[in-house]
């Protein structure tokens, strides 16, 4: 399912507006399966950020935090444009 829209942005400093917050106000949490990055509409080319397996956890908010914080997956959804990445696109997968 396509969201009618939603982004979200870097923030470095902030600790009031983390990028798990800012994807939850996209959709609800407890609506999610899975978390996709990838070549806007390239789902073939994809890596996964938050699985089933981190969401099923007994934390899952905080599995969840830390697999979008670790910075192999935060440096390659907020990238310098010198990586040859281009634009990224995330993806939350719907229960």
């Amino acid at each position: 399912m396509r969201l009618g829209g939603g982004y979200v942005t870097e923030v470095v400093q902030d600790d009031t507006c983390d990028l798990l917050a800012q994807l939850e106000a996209i959709l609800p949490f407890k609506d999610w399966q899975e978390v996709l990055c990838c070549t806007p509409g390239n789902f073939e080319d994809f890596g996964l950020l938050v699985s089933s397996t981190d969401l099923a956890n007994t934390n899952p908010r905080t599995q969840a935090r830390f697999r979008l914080d670790s910075p192999g997956y935060h440096n390659r959804i907020f990238h310098n444009e010198s990586k040859g990445l281009g634009k990224q696109q995330l993806v939350i997968v719907r229960r």
